[in-house]
């Protein structure tokens, strides 16, 4: 009877599968694996291109912001600063005539004709300069002298000296405000110079004054405007 009992066969039907639960869960991680780093690329690449519009965005921001505040200031501020200033020149301008009318001062002086003269150039030919050729006149001629600046001090009176030194400081106030940027800049050297104790006021003035009585008259060829 046991020789009865067939032998076991052995067959590729019986055969154990190549795939098994520990090959299986390696796939699928692996799987999961590359799902998340592809997922992870994705993220990243949004996020590259989220942080190059929001770049974008802040420059666009910025240049708009920057023209806002030009127009502002060219087309109010400017102005406006400018046409108080024009208007106070010509009162002293009138006060100057009046003084000749009061018979204070001599109209045919020359003292009156040169203040005269400065305070017409600084109404018509000043507004068009930027402080950038006041700058370069300082460079070009650090020591200058005028014959008649030097006879308008001999012979003027205090309050025509008064009257010209006033002109002066409103000439290199239109200057400034034709120069915005560039007054910025400077503020910032003038206050170095200042805590070193090297900035001269009276040496800027006296720059300008040679700077405008060297300027043409409004009867003469126009200036071109100044950048």
């Amino acid at each position: 009877m046991a020789n009865d009992v067939p032998p076991i066969q052995s067959s590729l039907r019986f055969r154990v599968p190549g795939i098994t639960t520990k090959n299986l869960s390696i796939v699928i991680v692996g799987l999961v694996a590359i799902v998340a780093i592809w997922k992870a690329k994705q993220e990243e690449a949004a996020n590259k291109v989220a942080e190059k519009m929001n770049a974008t965005a802040a420059i666009i921001g910025v240049l708009l912001t920057c023209c806002v505040l030009s127009v502002f200031y060219w087309h109010i501020v400017r102005e406006t600063a400018v046409i108080a200033i024009r208007f106070r020149l010509f009162a002293r301008r009138d006060l100057l005539r009046r003084l000749a009318l009061d018979r204070k001062e001599d109209h045919r002086s020359f003292a009156y004709r040169e203040l005269e003269e400065f305070i017409c150039k600084t109404i018509a030919v000043v507004p068009s300069i930027s402080l950038a050729s006041l700058i370069v006149s300082m460079l070009r001629n650090r020591n200058p002298s005028s014959e008649d600046l030097d006879r308008f001090r001999n012979e003027a009176s205090e309050e025509l000296s008064e009257l010209l030194h006033l002109t002066v400081k409103d000439a290199f106030s239109i200057m400034a405000l034709n120069s915005p940027i560039l007054v910025t800049v400077g503020a910032f050297i003038a206050l170095l110079l200042w805590i070193i104790g090297r900035f001269n006021k009276m040496f800027l003035y006296r720059q300008t004054e040679h700077f405008v009585d060297e300027l043409p008259t409004e009867s003469d060829e126009p200036l071109p405007l100044a950048a």
